[in-house]
């Protein structure tokens, strides 16, 4: 089974192309307690469009030989948060020069290579677990209305990043909203807000945005476990409501934090019939 091997490294750098910012994360797997892979995934915006370029590396890490190494790259796209494109290049990767990067695979030659299948594995592992990209390619940490002005802060590590408000997790400064309205003025403040000072409404407001939600949904359901009717500012269980209507595939994504929602309502007494709606149809799901 894949898993990451140590820390994932993620900085700022700039796109030779446009010139504009992106995220760059580096990491290394392993497989079955042994080195595996290691990938580099460049997280672009073009167009106000989530891009992602990733390299894997693969072959043996058990010697100084760089022999049997080989690199096959692929271009991520998002037409929406449930639906990723993965195309491998058509020319070979050019990012990195050290000779660890072996040979460097065309597509014509990517998709005959017996490590395809090793490659699919990677780039599947990385959509799926690393949350940087994951979070790109959703769009989960774009300012509502406004990609094109985002603001990365990454100077450290992400997965070394302990901090008492969003922007400081996820190392991600949103820039002052445009168009300017409540809603999204709000959500700006919440992101610089420590989110252990966060009230059922903000809560409420963040989830129903589906900003941020790795972070937020498990805060929401430790107050919705406690009291599932727990009430922002519109009426009993709309922080209920927030959880129930985030878009099914997340959940898909997150068996655990649904299996804990859902053992919450399965059984619940509710007498508002929107609020029973939606309780019914995520436990459909």
């Amino acid at each position: 089974m894949l898993e990451f091997d140590g820390d994932r490294e993620v900085k700022r750098s700039s796109c030779v192309t446009c010139g504009d910012d992106f995220v760059l994360v580096t990491g290394f797997l392993s497989k079955n307690d042994e080195a595996h892979a290691a990938y580099v995934a460049q997280c672009h915006v073009h167009d106000c469009e989530p891009e992602v370029q990733m390299q894997v590396l693969l072959g043996g890490f058990n010697d100084d030989s760089f022999d049997d190494h080989v690199t096959i790259g692929c271009t991520v796209t998002a037409a929406d948060a449930d639906n990723l494109s993965v195309e491998i290049g058509e020319d070979p990767p050019g990012y990195g020069s050290s000779a660890i990067w072996g040979r460097r695979l065309g597509r014509a030659e990517a998709v005959v290579h017996p490590l395809l299948p090793a490659f699919r594995e990677v780039v599947d592992f990385v959509l799926a677990n690393d949350r940087e990209v994951d979070a790109h390619l959703k769009r989960s940490n774009w300012p509502p209305g406004n990609c094109s002005g985002m603001t990365l802060d990454v100077a450290h590590p992400y997965d070394r990043l302990v901090g008492p408000n969003l922007d400081e997790i996820e190392h991600i400064r949103w820039v002052e909203p445009t168009p300017d309205s409540f809603l999204v003025r709000r959500c700006h403040e919440l992101r610089r807000k420590a989110i252990d000072e966060f009230s059922i409404e903000d809560l409420r407001i963040m989830v129903g945005q589906e900003i941020s939600l790795p972070i937020l949904v498990p805060v929401a359901l430790n107050v919705v476990e406690a009291d599932p009717l727990a009430e922002g500012d519109y009426y009993p269980g709309d922080l209920l409501s927030a959880l129930l209507t985030i878009g099914s595939e997340w959940w898909k994504g997150n068996e655990h934090l649904r299996s804990r929602l859902a053992a919450t309502v399965d059984g619940l007494v509710i007498a508002d019939k929107k609020l029973r709606k939606e309780a019914d149809r995520f436990l459909a799901l």
